[in-house]
């Protein structure tokens, strides 16, 4: 199993998925591409990926089917029972604060930095949405919270991303890169959990 960004699927980029797959032919296996948007496979986190999952053509399965969850799982939903104390964390800048209050919810300060200054950027600062799935979280600060005017702390992060509440990380910098660097556990089981059942509980005897 292999993951990588959409955007090996994308343009001239396509053709490196081309020379993967032969390559992997070549060399005796049978492999398939997916598309896979982590908010359908138990993630509150819009975070789409491309997976190769291939076997070794003397195993003789079947093809892999991939079915995502027909709904997406919310941030909202991912905080339910869990409690935090947000209050430690540190205030937005002036200019950061003032685009957050011009934004509404699920949107990024694209729009607010033009009303305010007539200027674009800021596409990647994102005030979330509680009632839908977090965009996709990066390697550094650029998701703020839905009702409050401040980044979100830890816990939050940890929710959106899947990984187990008591996993311990070494600052929040840290949590923040190697949360917005991996592939959400909740999104790799659900890969490894339909290898297990279509493939490894009825394993072929090699031919």
């Amino acid at each position: 199993i292999a993951e990588n960004v959409k955007g090996m699927i994308l343009g001239s980029a396509k053709g490196y998925v081309r020379l993967i797959m032969a390559r992997l032919k070549e060399i005796g296996y049978t492999a398939q591409v997916f598309l896979l948007n982590a908010a359908y496979c138990g993630v509150p986190q819009a975070r789409e990926r491309v997976f190769v999952v291939a076997f070794r053509n003397d195993m003789n399965f079947q093809p892999l089917t991939l079915k995502p969850f027909d709904k997406a799982l919310t941030i909202k939903e991912s905080l339910a029972g869990i409690t935090y104390d947000a209050s430690g964390m540190s205030p937005l800048s002036k200019m950061r604060n003032e685009l957050w209050f011009n934004t509404e919810p699920g949107r990024n300060f694209t729009d607010a930095r033009r009303k305010m200054a007539n200027k674009d950027g800021w596409f990647n600062h994102v005030r979330l949405n509680v009632n839908k799935p977090s965009n996709t979280m990066p390697a550094c600060s650029m998701l703020y919270h839905w009702n409050e005017p401040r980044m979100l702390c830890q816990e939050e992060m940890i929710a959106i991303s899947s990984f187990p509440s008591d996993y311990q990380f070494n600052s929040v910098k840290m949590a923040e890169y190697l949360m917005g660097m991996s592939v959400p556990p909740k999104m790799m089981e659900f890969v490894a959990k339909n290898v297990a059942e279509q493939w490894l509980q009825h394993k072929p005897q090699p031919t």
